[in-house]
């Protein structure tokens, strides 16, 4: 794949090289070793290598942070090809910062191994144990410095904006990406000797990234001792029924921590107040019908393995290092996996609501944008596809299924057709001659309620009401043809014209009541970000997951488990 005019080859290549370098060594160039430290010895070694290379390889990166060779060249001429990791005596103390810092990205779901931390570790352990045997090794050792940059490079790209491009796995991606000076930021920690730190800066900072990360923990701790136990299926079991599998149940729904721990409690098989309740709280935090009963899609989930629910939560860190660093201090996030929208203010959640997003052959896309104006009242310009794949099917049934549902046939210039559509034969006309255009009027009817919030994007994608309220009612919410239905839009709308004097709650009610259309533009823009999150913490510390309702976490997993890293 081509990614935004870079040339990209595999990483493997450039680390294949500097691993077999190291190893099998290097040709000697005839340097007098006699009096000379071995610190410049290895810095002439690689000035040979970096001066060497004929055709600068260009490994995958983001933007302009890192590009593979060309990035190590400039950082070893801006140093004078000094060593970075080797001082007179052999690798430097301050590898071992290095190595703690590429373990220490475990924790935030990454694999130090696609690092190279195995080969380091083992060729560090030898040329520290070479030293007392009087080898010096310049040549291998210049490879060796090589190397460990490169792997520095590359983890601390993944911590600053992923393992993978978000467009691989999602072609509509289309939100802003961290864009600190990566180089200069590991020159000064080089320098320094503050390599863990200048991870911890380039680590997402926002508490939903750290709060799952803590969880990633807790559910590797789980999975070390052993997981949870599988649940067979039954019929489903209700308050005051015995069954044979609740103690099983009472087991799983402790080491999740749905229910305490308390001892001589849970030999018994009754079904009591206490396990309904920590069902209901699994069900809440999985995204289902929270009854309390412990039915067969709570069994299901109850027995996924603990494995894939710490997979889960690795990708789901990945999504947040795709973020910006900063989103701002007011903004919303509408997380399409949770069918939900979240209005955020200095990191607090101020207002929540449900909503549809679209089904999963028209996906609602993963981008970011500004609330700019709300339309109250609005017509619905029927998007040519929709009226193709919904509308045509329902007046070859029904002739008169316009004039029902207040919909006008419009010409170039937006303007109603008076008479004709009454005649039209919808029965011979199909989706290749149809070249219709379709308007719904404001009112009850209009398929986008009664007040519309433009979002300017690609997608034409943007948030409004409906008058098929009953849809909310649903677990699942996947129904719309990619737009986003809000459950409550008049409450977002009074909270984003809270900071207009000019309007108030009454004002909204009394201009929608009117029937007429009225563009209203915020005085304050909001940011909006539209994500796909299929687990993460809410602000009460439980950790949630959802279904992959779009397939995106199994494309996810498959580009993150590709060998060696996509990006650096």
């Amino acid at each position: 794949m081509i990614y935004r005019h870079k040339i990209r080859i595999c990483v493997a290549s450039v680390i294949a090289f500097l691993v077999s370098a190291v190893f099998q060594g290097a040709p000697a160039s005839g340097l007098d070793r006699q009096g000379v430290k071995l610190s410049d010895e290895v810095s002439v070694y690689i000035k040979e290598r970096i001066d060497g290379l004929k055709t600068p390889l260009v490994i995958p990166c983001v933007k302009n942070h890192l590009c593979g060779s060309m990035v190590l060249a400039k950082f070893y001429r801006a140093r004078l090809f000094r060593p970075v990791w080797i001082d007179d005596s052999g690798p430097a103390p301050r590898v071992d910062s290095l190595i703690r810092a590429i373990e220490s990205v475990k924790n935030d779901g990454l694999n130090p191994k696609d690092y190279q931390l195995d080969e380091i570790k083992a060729l560090v352990d030898k040329y520290r144990k070479a030293k007392a045997g009087g080898h010096g090794y310049p040549e291998k050792l210049a490879d060796l410095d090589i190397l460990m940059t490169n792997s520095l490079f590359v983890c601390a790209s993944h911590l600053l904006s992923g393992k993978v491009e978000p467009e691989r796995v999602n072609d509509e991606w289309n939100i802003g990406q961290r864009d600190d000076d990566l180089a200069k930021t590991l020159e000064r920690a080089v320098e320094n000797n503050k390599i863990e730190g200048a991870f911890d800066l380039l680590r997402p900072r926002d508490q939903g990234y750290k709060r799952l990360v803590l969880a990633l923990k807790s559910y590797r701790d789980i999975a070390a001792n052993g997981g949870w136990p599988s649940i067979p299926r039954g019929p489903s079991i209700k308050y005051g029924q015995s069954d044979p599998r609740v103690p099983l149940l009472r087991a799983r729904l402790e080491i999740s921590g749905d229910i305490d721990r308390l001892p001589g409690r849970g030999d018994g098989d009754v079904y009591g107040r206490d396990i309904e309740a920590a069902v209901e709280r699994f069900q809440r935090r999985h995204g289902l019908d929270p009854d309390g009963v412990a039915g067969p899609h709570t069994i299901d989930a109850m027995n996924v393995p603990v494995g894939k629910r710490i997979r889960q939560i690795e990708l789901n860190l990945e999504r947040w290092r795709w973020l910006p660093k900063d989103l701002g201090r007011r903004y919303i996030i509408i997380n399409i996996a949770n069918f939900e929208l979240n209005v955020m203010k200095d990191g607090k959640s101020v207002m929540k609501m449900k909503v549809i997003v679209g089904r999963s052959y028209r996906q609602t896309p993963v981008f970011s944008s500004m609330i700019t104006s709300i339309i109250i009242n609005p017509y619905w310009y029927v998007p040519h596809s929709i009226a193709i794949k919904d509308i045509l099917p329902d007046l070859k049934k029904d002739p008169d299924y316009l004039n029902k549902k207040k919909i006008e046939i419009i010409d170039s210039g937006g303007q109603a057709v008076a008479a004709g559509q009454d005649h039209i034969n919808w029965g011979k006309i199909s989706g290749r001659d149809f070249n219709f255009r379709f308007r719904q009027e404001p009112g009850p009817l209009n398929a986008l309620g009664r007040l519309k919030f433009n979002i300017p994007n690609k997608y034409d994608v943007y948030l409004h009401g409906t008058p098929a309220q009953d849809l909310f009612k649903r677990t699942q919410r996947g129904f719309s043809s990619g737009c986003i239905r809000l459950e409550n839009p008049v409450d977002l709308a009074v909270y984003l014209l809270s900071g207009d004097p000019d309007w108030s709650r009454e004002r909204l009610i009394g201009e929608i009541d009117s029937s007429k259309t009225e563009t209203v533009r915020l005085k304050r823009p909001i940011p909006v970000y539209v994500l796909y999150w299929t687990a993460w913490v809410s602000d009460n510390g439980l950790l949630n997951f959802r279904d992959d309702i779009y397939g995106r976490d199994a494309l996810l997993d498959e580009a993150f488990r590709e060998g060696t890293p996509s990006r650096q």
